[in-house]
């Protein structure tokens, strides 16, 4: 088993196909090991621009990816009814404002990204920074007067190689898809996303990118329940081989290789994880409070037999919002065969699936199992080692209420490291 190590560009912009009546806008943020794409509908680490492929690669230039797509899924209830702005394989964003739940856009909402050694001259998008600085574009303020001025100051993360920004709404209709991957379809939540991305080169950040999403209820209704998760579809290398994990202290989700050995990395393959640095908030409560990591689960690709209640939700808005809530798609629990409880004899109910240790084994890990019951049903029999596989994980932050103009900003970093033999 290997060893699992946690350390913790180029413009380009193509248009080559519509989505609806809209323009999909593509960028890379490549300015240190990885190479990612990120996409103006939500999604980041797919590269859509000629079908569906894997977005993120490592090392960078190596033609070896880790990662086939990710993104942020909100979803609640809106006026009782339960909608998403989902994020997956297509995303249901896309570039623009909105006020009191109607949405806008024109020519300045697009994907804006500067490197370090851009200037106002050689980029415009330096220029322009100053145009989405009121929807929360960052930039070092060099005179500390609170203003952005292109010839003063520095747009971007502080200290970063490269800085994407982009500001986008869930609101237009027609960017809700019912086969968007995972669940989707709904009517509108209304929500502005000011999602920032961004990269260091220096030694110890080399692997590892940053991404924060702001996101503001636009609408004239609250949204209540609230969940925000982050769903990724980790395919390491060749995607059927594949396991997954969690790390609940360290907010961590991960991927890494069932037999050690995958064809397009080789022996001793990386590691890859999302890290959750910063997740909802509940202002409703008292004391306030921050929520990290309130349930780690998967689905799985049909095609690789997985139980009817653990595929994909697609489409299946209510299956995808049980999956963040924690459960199965058809509400059914999830259990660890490595706990039992007595009385009544049923092996542990939990919203965390494989929390242990891949290295050293301890704890519950894919290797001792799994109890692929559906149908409500609270027991079974587990299927050791659990068949690896074509994963795809579901890290979310909630139950909360967002009220009309509140604000949840959730960050995240993607990283990966090589195991060792």
């Amino acid at each position: 088993m290997k060893k699992i190590i946690v350390l913790l560009a180029i413009f380009i912009v193509t248009s080559d196909f519509s989505y609806s009546q809209f323009t999909i806008q593509r960028t890379q943020l490549n300015g240190n090991n990885i190479n990612s794409y990120f996409q103006n509908t939500g999604i980041f680490d797919q590269n859509t621009i000629s079908g569906n492929n894997a977005g993120f690669e490592w090392p960078k230039g190596s033609g070896k990816y880790a990662i086939f797509t990710t993104g942020l899924t909100i979803a609640g209830y809106y006026n009782n009814q339960l909608r998403m702005a989902s994020c997956s394989y297509k995303g249901e964003y896309y570039s623009g404002y909105c006020i009191s739940g109607v949405p806008y856009r024109n020519s300045n909402f697009h994907i804006y990204k500067v490197s370090r050694g851009d200037n106002q001259n050689t980029n415009p998008d330096w220029a322009n920074w100053g145009l989405m600085v009121p929807y929360g574009a960052p930039f070092v303020d060099v005179n500390n007067n609170g203003t952005y001025e292109p010839a003063i100051d520095t747009p971007g993360v502080r200290s970063a190689m490269q800085t994407i920004f982009m500001c986008l709404t869930d609101g237009f209709d027609s960017c809700h898809n019912p086969i968007e991957g995972f669940g989707g379809g709904t009517p509108c939540l209304f929500a502005e996303m000011h999602m920032t991305a961004w990269c260091y080169n220096k030694m110890s950040l080399q692997d590892v990118q940053f991404i924060k999403m702001v996101i503001i209820n636009k609408a004239n209704y609250t949204w209540d329940s609230s969940i925000f998760s982050v769903v990724c579809d980790p395919d390491l290398g060749y995607a059927n081989d594949d396991y997954i994990g969690c790390d609940t202290t360290r907010k961590l989700g991960y991927c890494y290789n069932a037999n050690n050995n995958d064809p397009q990395y080789g022996a001793a393959p990386p590691a890859v994880g999302i890290l959750l640095l910063k997740g909802a908030f509940n202002k409703y409560v008292i004391p306030n409070k921050y929520i990290g990591i309130s349930s780690f689960d998967c689905f799985s690709n049909p095609s690789t037999s997985p139980p009817p209640c653990e595929i994909d939700p697609n489409p299946d808005p209510v299956g995808a919002y049980f999956y963040m809530s924690g459960f199965k798609r058809d509400s059914t629990c999830w259990l660890d065969p490595t706990q039992l409880v007595l009385p009544p004899n049923y092996f542990k109910k939990t919203k965390y699936i494989w929390p242990g240790d891949p290295e050293t084994q301890n704890g519950w890990t894919e290797l001792k199992g799994a109890v692929q019951n559906c149908g409500g049903d609270s027991s079974g029999t587990p299927v050791i080692p659990n068949p690896y596989g074509d994963r795809r994980f579901v890290m979310s932050s909630g139950k909360v209420k967002v009220n009309p103009g509140d604000t949840q900003i959730i960050i995240i970093s993607q990283l990966i490291a090589k195991g060792i033999i």
